[in-house]
């Protein structure tokens, strides 16, 4: 989602001649297209604020002015360095990485934010929002790795075979169960998955094998919930099921119209309204 939305180019355009043309001159071109402060080109600039947008709910990039008021940079304000006042309308930077301290007006602030609970002032984390499926999935791939370590490390406990009647034999003492389950234990981490036991005594397995609880396919459907939310079409993290070029070439315009059209509108907009003036906005917009 990140490198759809950063590989697009971001064009600084001027009515001129009764249409909009791209204005290579302009001062923001640079900064657009190339390098956006001392750090970050563009690219790595839009990349990382989506990447912040999405997961941590809102991003936050303070453009920087020259002595003659124009824009010279574009900083990328540090997670966590960074409070929205939505009473006063103002921001409070505390951002030690970029040495950057101060409270700044909502038009110095360049604020893109995520899914939005409280009418759109500020936004909530994808994760956050559907917390209960990132959860799911995290749990489900732990239990994955877990089963496909060597020798799918079974669980279960030793005790007395009551089929076995032998007469005499009591039942079973703690230590010789303990030294049973030893070498079971030993047996079972070597790789070994049919070891031979006594005939008094019984293996009872508790753990269950992959197929049994199919971890395989509670992920496949992990991805899709997680597609679901971020608005991803599966075919994007290559999980979907495209059988032909038709449908994987219209998997990609359904990527561009439903995902990326709606971020690739929010990010124009806040970047027209922060770094062009009002007085300006019907002549000049960056696409």
């Amino acid at each position: 989602l990140s490198a759809g939305l950063a590989s697009l180019p971001l064009q600084f355009k001027q009515k001129k001649n009764g249409g909009c043309q791209v204005n290579e001159s302009h001062e923001l071109i640079y900064l657009l297209s190339v390098r956006a402060n001392s750090r970050l080109t563009s690219f790595d600039l839009i990349r990382n604020a989506v990447i912040q947008m999405v997961n941590r709910g809102n991003a936050y990039i303070l453009p920087g002015h020259s002595i003659n008021g124009s824009p010279d940079k574009l900083t990328l304000l540090s997670p966590n360095s960074t409070t929205y006042d939505v009473q006063a309308d103002n921001y409070h930077v505390n951002d030690m990485t970029n040495n950057i301290f101060g409270i700044f007006d909502s038009d110095e602030m360049i604020h893109l934010r995520n899914m939005s609970l409280d009418g759109g002032y500020t936004g909530v984390s994808t994760i956050q929002y559907a917390s209960r499926v990132m959860n799911i999935a995290a749990n489900a791939g732990e239990r994955t790795l877990a089963s496909f370590k060597p020798g799918n490390m079974l669980k279960g406990f030793i005790s007395g075979n009551p089929e076995a009647k032998v007469k005499g034999f009591g039942a079973a003492q703690d230590d010789q169960l303990e030294t049973v389950e030893k070498r079971i234990k030993e047996e079972v981490n070597v790789g070994n998955g049919i070891f031979s036991m006594s005939g008094d005594l019984k293996f009872n397995q508790l753990s269950l094998s992959s197929v049994d609880l199919q971890l395989l396919e509670t992920r496949k459907f992990s991805v899709l919930d997680i597609c679901r939310y971020y608005g991803v079409h599966p075919d994007k993290v290559f999980a979907g099921q495209s059988q032909n070029y038709k449908a994987s070439a219209m998997s990609a315009e359904s990527f561009l119209t439903d995902t990326l059209q709606a971020y690739l509108r929010k990010i124009e907009s806040e970047l027209t309204a922060k770094l062009i003036p009002r007085s300006l906005a019907h002549k000049m917009k960056i696409e």
